[in-house]
């Protein structure tokens, strides 16, 4: 029910916006930011906030000496509904630029928190894009993909039900991959077409695509320690549980005379065209599971083939493996800022799932068998693992800083000019809300007034 005092449901509003934005993966700063501009747009300039992994903070000190008022939120489980991010973006932006008010803002986020949650055939048919797209990455046969595939969705299904009882994610994740390995093993055992390593890779990738956003990296270069290791170790248990129920059930499976050769991973080299179809198919698949619109499917298919098209041509050339992984990840940075107003897509989301077809799982997945059969280049594997995964990360923010402060500048010169001659068609609160969409790149000890950097 709204308030009798304005700050009540102006920091009501403010902070369940902002946990929204945090728990579907927006980046610290860029969350900062948008609070900062509500309460900065509504006459409280001198508001505070802190972020964290659990709750953010808003703080109001008046300035004739009253009570300072200070309103805390818990942030909910993390995942990423593109939906969700765009449509809160949209009232965001209304509010800042005074189409609507408080009340108003808080109505709509009460319609967009009341929708009801993406099916469960919405989830399968993505988990089953991907499973069957990173099979195909990786030169699997038809056989085998369709394998994997039904591993995949057996993950999916099972660690969404014990989620559902409240089972803490690693052992949830175990569970559900050790089950997967174990049907996967039946299957190969009654259709022996080989690549045992290619199923269980792409059946555990399926669940490590987004589990550690760009968010989480660019929260650790900017900064904000405390939400980058939280995503970070958060994704590395959820990693570590995945890998050790599927090697368990390795374990398990031989005990009963099923043997795989997990060492085993098909043809290393498949051809391009086939790898950049199953890129567009992976970045569909992760688009579906994270609610996004049938309309956008087709623009993420794109930026998932774009990508790998990208990552092959420069590998063709001779470039290493971690350079052109990261340029094209900053490509991807570049192109989800700029296509961000046109698109009426959010930022964060959008390139969380375009990127999804560059996850390192095969390089993973050969660590972990190798730390399985005793091998000495286990380590090796692991580290190249890491390595790539950093590569995207660092990649995808430079692409995104570039972008950003390049639109920055423009919209200063835009904004300048307009003030200039004395055009009243873009003010302040315009120009602030047009940065909304826009990566912000503040450091938590660095006061901007309530107000996004300008270039």
């Amino acid at each position: 029910m709204p308030s009798s005092r304005p700050i009540d449901d102006l920091f009501t509003f403010t902070l369940r916006a902002g946990s929204t934005l945090l728990r579907n993966g927006s980046p610290s700063a860029n969350v900062t930011q948008a609070m900062l501009t509500i309460t900065r747009v509504n006459g409280f300039a001198t508001t505070t906030a802190n972020v964290t992994m659990g709750q953010i903070t808003l703080s109001y000190t008046p300035a004739d000496d009253a009570t300072p008022v200070t309103r805390v939120q818990t942030v909910g489980a993390a995942g990423l509904d593109v939906h969700v991010l765009t449509v809160l973006e949209h009232i965001v932006e209304d509010v800042v630029t005074s189409r609507i008010d408080i009340r108003e803002a808080l109505r709509r986020l009460d319609e967009l928190e009341a929708e009801p949650p993406q099916t469960r055939t919405l989830k399968t048919l993505g988990t089953a894009a991907m499973g069957f797209g990173f099979a195909w990455l990786l030169g699997g046969s038809l056989g085998v993909c369709l394998i994997a595939t039904v591993c995949a969705v057996i993950i999916d299904v099972v660690s969404a039900w014990l989620a559902r009882v409240q089972l803490p994610s690693y052992y949830g994740r175990a569970i559900a991959a050790g089950l997967a390995v174990a049907t996967g093993a039946v299957l190969v055992a009654v259709f022996p077409i080989g690549s045992p390593g290619v199923i269980i890779t792409a059946a555990l990738v399926t669940q490590l695509a987004g589990s550690a956003s760009v968010s989480a990296i660019q929260d650790l270069l900017t900064g904000w320690y405390l939400t980058a290791c939280g995503r970070l170790i958060e994704s590395t248990i959820l990693t570590l549980g995945l890998v050790v129920g599927a090697i368990g059930a390795v374990y398990g499976v031989a005990h009963v005379g099923v043997h795989l050769d997990i060492e085993k991973t098909g043809n290393g080299n498949p051809v391009a065209w086939q790898t950049t179809l199953a890129a567009a198919l992976i970045a569909i698949g992760f688009a579906l599971l994270s609610h996004a619109r049938w309309r956008h499917l087709p623009l993420f298919a794109l930026l998932g083939a774009a990508a790998r098209a990208i990552y092959l041509l420069l590998s063709a050339a001779g470039i290493s493996n971690f350079t052109a992984t990261s340029i094209a990840a900053m490509g991807l940075g570049i192109v989800s800022v700029v296509m961000a107003r046109p698109t009426h897509l959010p930022t964060s989301g959008a390139l969380d799932v375009a990127i999804s077809p560059l996850v390192p799982g095969m390089v993973l997945y050969k660590g972990f068998a190798a730390l399985a059969t005793h091998s000495g280049s286990a380590g090796a594997y692991l580290f190249e693992a890491m390595a790539v995964a950093l590569a995207i990360g660092t990649g995808a923010v430079l692409g995104q800083f570039v972008a950003s402060r390049s639109l920055w500048s423009a919209r200063s010169v835009q904004y300048k000019h307009a003030s200039q001659h004395g055009d009243a068609d873009l003010d302040d609160t315009e120009f602030a809300a047009k940065g909304l969409s826009t990566p912000d790149f503040r450091r938590p000890f660095i006061d901007h007034g309530g107000e996004a950097p300008r270039g």
